[in-house]
């Protein structure tokens, strides 16, 4: 899916701009925010032109594909992690492009890691979503230092963004209603993930300079802030409902996110 429209943007010093953001499902907040925020119709100044997109993909990887590999026959759904979506060649001429990925790495959503994960034709029996969520980095992380120009394009990256289930997974019955005010102490958050830890080590090795927007702290804080169970009236309270304590309400806590991408725009700008 893409979302694409005009907009002004007066932070950024060109007459006309590309910004995409590529990411999960999550960045769609971080662009709606980011969309209403540049489009100010009041603004009567002499301004620049900034083409905004979105794409918005499962993985920076592509789809997962049919591995027809198995002696009795069987077709199993596997992850390439050596490759990057087919679409990337519409990212190179971008002014500035927003990544993220970390939200989604889990072993339920990664089939534990069985007969998963692909490099070549080699499908591993076994690895870690640790390991494989790593060599997808370092993919993309030889993408950017390929085909990026860096004195052409600004590149970020929005680091993971905190989940908050209580009494469970958010299929097992976890839950954050009820929720009315943010964590105060620090005592109480969570530990850092490690998937953070490994996004960090790839950047430390890129040649291309890529702005880190670590978000995963100021979001701990925010156990208030989610959907929660109040979305379409009818789906509200049915049983075996689950609820969304991952994705954030609008307006809320990604308009932070946007605060520190102006605030590295202006920084870029200098």
């Amino acid at each position: 899916m893409e979302l694409s429209r005009t907009l002004t943007c007066p932070l950024y010093r060109t007459r006309k701009s590309k910004l995409i953001t590529i990411a999960l499902l999550l960045s769609i907040s971080l662009f709606s925010c980011f969309s209403l925020n540049l489009a100010n119709p009041r603004r009567r100044r002499r301004r620049r032109r900034l083409r905004l997109r979105h794409r918005l993909h499962p993985r920076l990887l592509p789809p997962p594909q049919w591995d027809f590999g198995f002696p009795n026959g069987d077709r199993k759904e596997t992850l390439r992690l050596d490759l990057i979506q087919k679409s990337s060649s519409m990212y190179r001429d971008s002014d500035i492009i927003v990544f993220n990925t970390g939200h989604w790495w889990t072993h339920e959503k990664t089939s534990q890691g069985k007969n998963y994960y692909q490099v070549g034709d080699y499908v591993f029996r076994q690895l870690s979503v640790t390991k494989a969520y790593n060599k997808a980095l370092e993919t993309w992380a030889q993408w950017v230092d390929t085909n990026i120009n860096s004195t052409k394009t600004k590149v970020f990256f929005r680091g993971y963004s905190a989940s908050h289930f209580k009494g469970g997974q958010w299929s097992s019955g976890g839950n954050c209603d009820g929720e009315t005010a943010p964590i105060t102490e620090e005592v109480h958050l969570s530990p850092y993930p490690q998937m953070m830890n490994i996004l960090e080590s790839v950047l430390e090795k890129m040649k291309t300079p890529v702005f880190y927007l670590n978000i995963t702290k100021m979001t701990d804080y925010r156990k208030d802030g989610h959907p929660s169970i109040y979305r379409q009236p009818e789906t509200q309270r049915v049983p075996g409902m689950f609820q969304d304590c991952s994705h954030w309400c609008l307006p809320g806590v990604p308009d932070a996110w946007n605060e520190l991408l102006y605030a590295a725009l202006l920084i870029t700008q200098q």
